[in-house]
């Protein structure tokens, strides 16, 4: 077919497309899908384009959006198939094109996210065999990363290359959540690249602390832990000129908690003890809300030095601790402090130099409480 007659034939599918749409919003599902199911075939014999591709995918979104207004089994899974013929269709075009124009592959991991997504809907509907679906929904999901990995292997990374690792992981939370926690470990090494070290990177960053949210770290996975140690010493990175920034209490919390349980690294630990040493005397000695986030901290590293074995800075840091509750004024009750009772717990186990099972029942519940 020449450049002539293609461009006939965007008409006629441009058309067949509108018609279907007028039709389907009088109610005419059957005669409307008959229109839309020519133009897929009739799309279908064309050679790889951009147009094309964008037609394509373009129907497949149309037959994708019909399923959630479906109530009848058929209708929803031949909408369902359809709009992953079409999905495949523009996968297949859009490989065509990347052999002769070198893209990033960004419309090509979309486009596998959404078989994914619609792989999962079949399963659903016809109750396949939950590992058989999961694999099912998966094998877009891992052509998705590896597209996006061999990207970054190519060097020309941007903020989008941040954006597409974290739409990719996000989408592993349903099949995988230690595949998932592997790309976010990915994604902050590819934002560090993209950003520069100790260069401002919030949103990334809240964006990958709002997903391990998700992960349970009483489940005997290390990885999440794994994670939240990472993520403490980035945002430390980040925040140098600013340690009281939020985010650093409750990535520390996460850590004390996570440590009654499982090892924490001690470069994470001996990390956080110089940062939190190095933050400006002035604001904590005049203002209450400092000393009680820097209270809170201390407590914190406390729990993770004796956890850790390392009882001598786990005195000192409790010490610390302690200084600052008791610092803060009268008209502020120091019973209401959060870690205030946790931190007296420490104490008391530190002065026994003993660590029972009820003390760790104690502790993990004190730590939760606040």
């Amino acid at each position: 077919m020449d450049m002539q007659g293609n461009k006939a034939v965007f008409v006629i599918l441009e058309c067949r497309i509108g018609i279907s749409k007028a039709i389907m919003t009088n109610n005419r599902v059957s005669e409307a899908k008959t229109f839309l199911d020519e133009a897929f075939i009739l799309a279908k014999k064309l050679p790889a384009s951009l147009e094309k591709n964008i037609y394509v995918e373009d129907m497949g979104k149309f037959y994708e959006s019909r399923v959630q207004d479906m109530e009848k089994f058929c209708e929803n899974l031949g909408y369902i198939r359809r709009a992953r013929e079409c999905f495949d269709e523009a996968l297949r075009t859009y490989r065509q094109l990347s052999i002769v124009v070198k893209k990033p592959p960004f419309r090509e991991v979309l486009i596998e996210l959404k078989l994914g997504k619609l792989a999962k809907d079949v399963c659903a509907i016809v109750s396949v065999d939950p590992e058989i679906a999961m694999q099912a929904q998966r094998s877009h999901y891992d052509r998705a990363a590896e597209a996006v990995r061999q990207h970054v292997a190519t060097g020309q990374v941007d903020s989008s290359t941040v954006e597409m690792f974290l739409k990719v992981a996000v989408e592993y939370l349903s099949v995988d959540s230690s595949e998932m926690i592997r790309l976010l470990l990915e994604t902050l090494c590819v934002s560090e690249i993209v950003y520069g070290k100790n260069k401002s990177n919030e949103a990334g960053i809240k964006t990958l602390e709002d997903i391990l949210l998700h992960t349970n770290l009483t489940k005997g996975d290390l990885q999440p832990l794994n994670s939240k140690e990472l993520l403490i010493c980035k945002d430390m990175e980040l925040h140098l000129s600013n340690s009281f920034y939020e985010n650093i209490s409750a990535n520390l919390i996460m850590l004390a908690f996570g440590s009654i349980q499982y090892p924490v690294g001690i470069n994470t630990i001996e990390c956080a003890y110089k940062f939190l040493l190095s933050a400006p005397k002035d604001k904590a000695s005049t203002d209450s809300t400092a000393k009680a986030v820097a209270a809170v901290r201390f407590t914190c590293l406390g729990i993770l030095f004796h956890n850790s074995g390392d009882l001598e800075k786990a005195e000192t840091s409790i010490r610390l601790a302690s200084q600052l509750f008791s610092e803060i004024p009268e008209s502020v009750e120091r019973e209401k402090l959060p870690f205030k009772t946790t931190c007296d717990t420490m104490k008391e186990i530190l002065s026994s130099k003993t660590f029972s099972p009820s003390d760790k029942y104690s502790l993990m519940n004190e730590v939760c409480d606040n």
